[in-house]
């Protein structure tokens, strides 16, 4: 049955609402994983094109242009809009292409439709997703629970893709469809069992117009979160250069594609124990110094890969690159989560996170052409010189706030 109302409010952290938003969460996870590969696989097999393949992953991200209006129109109706209907829609996408994938019948465009729709409903389902969190569990427990959300989506991502490739060449793209197309089914479900806040009723007197202003207000003036979108546009950027650069790394050192799955692998473990030490740390977590030495490390990291190590020591890069990728990123939704009013957190990080998604596409349209006539001493030392400053600028910034934030204060 529906739960409708408001929550109450959340006593302990493993409460029934959030184990079905986290059991939900995970399996549609795998199952997003699953139909990545799949979806690949079946555009390769039409078009035999790489760069369509391309395609499909630059128009899913097209829309998170349309990422703060969104996110304003998130905070205006009530959060079981865009995660229940969001799934569902999602479902029927998957179960038609999985339908015309078993009969021979799909045609590429298609599937690139089908991409920028998944997009289109990502970014009013992204905000509403990180809107509800807080409103699931008590508030000294929110950072404990969003490292469990980030070491499970690192769990699903390490076994995820073993699983999905195993699943892809052993029944094929069609059945894998049907498995995604099932767990968001399945993740509608769960959230019809949860408690879902309604929108305050003086937010749906306000005019879409005057909710998008009062969102950029409090973000724009904010002494921290100002910086938000700065600095999620430029971690992202910074991983152009990495995923461009490493296979021709892995190809000089004679392993690889086996090699650069098992950086990627290996990263994803330097994640996962970096959003177990946040949920370890709960209510002692202080996302302003985290986010701090997330930079420091990421930047420290492309130093190291600039005077090509030794494969030992490649290992050992992929997993503090993981670490501090956790941290930053986990500090910067923390942050969001705390300082930002309840009623805003929709509009909020639509904002963030349409200027933080668009940092890696824009940046290996800009370095594509002339990548391969530079150094990568000199690509990857530009990273970490700009990563390293950026780390210094975001902590003079948070020494001169005057704000008490909840993020910092002892």
């Amino acid at each position: 049955m529906f739960m409708t109302g408001q929550p109450r409010a959340a006593k302990k952290l493993w409460n029934s609402n959030f184990v079905i938003y986290l059991l939900g969460s995970t399996q549609s996870s795998l199952g997003s994983i699953i139909s990545g590969i799949a979806l690949s696989f079946v555009t390769l097999e039409i078009t035999q094109s790489a760069g369509a393949t391309g395609l499909t992953l630059a128009l899913s991200m097209v829309p998170n242009l349309l990422g703060p209006f969104a996110g304003t129109l998130v905070d205006r109706i009530s959060l079981r809009i865009p995660l229940i209907v969001g799934d569902l829609l999602r479902f029927m996408l998957m179960m038609v292409v999985w339908y015309l994938a078993t009969h021979g019948d799909v045609q590429v465009g298609l599937i690139y439709a089908v991409s920028f729709l998944n997009g289109l409903i990502s970014i009013f389902y992204t905000p509403a997703t990180e809107a509800l969190l807080p409103s699931l569990v008590p508030e000294e427990d929110l950072a404990r629970a969003n490292g469990i959300l980030g070491a499970t989506s690192q769990v699903v991502g390490i076994g995820g893709y073993a699983v999905a490739g195993v699943l892809v060449s052993q029944l094929g793209a069609g059945p894998s469809l049907l498995i995604d197309a099932i767990s968001f089914l399945v993740m509608g479900l769960m959230y019809m069992l949860v408690e879902i806040p309604q929108p305050r009723k003086d937010v749906q007197q306000n005019t879409f117009l005057a909710d998008f202003k009062e969102g950029w207000r409090t973000l724009s003036t904010h002494p921290l979160m100002k910086h938000m979108p700065l600095l999620g546009f430029v971690t992202m950027a910074a991983m152009a250069p990495l995923n461009m650069m490493l296979p021709k790394i892995f190809q000089g050192t004679g392993t690889g594609a086996a090699g650069f799955g098992v950086f990627m692998t290996v990263m994803s473990v330097g994640m996962l124990l970096g959003s177990l030490s946040i949920t370890a740390l709960g209510n002692r977590f202080k996302a302003v110094p985290a986010v701090g030495a997330g930079l420091v490390i990421y930047g420290l990291c492309y130093a190291a890969l600039s005077f090509s190590p030794a494969l030992w020591m490649m290992w050992g890069v992929a997993f503090l690159f993981g670490a501090g990728m956790s941290f930053t990123s986990s500090g910067m939704v923390y942050l969001l989560q705390v300082e930002t009013p309840r009623e805003q957190l929709g509009r909020v990080f639509g904002m963030v996170f349409s200027v933080q998604m668009s940092g890696m596409p824009l940046t290996l349209l800009l370095i594509s052409g002339f990548a391969d006539r530079l150094q990568l001493t000199v690509i990857f030392l530009s990273c970490s010189a700009v990563l390293l400053l950026l780390a210094v600028f975001w902590m003079w910034v948070s020494r001169r706030s005057k704000a008490p934030l909840a993020a910092i204060a002892d």
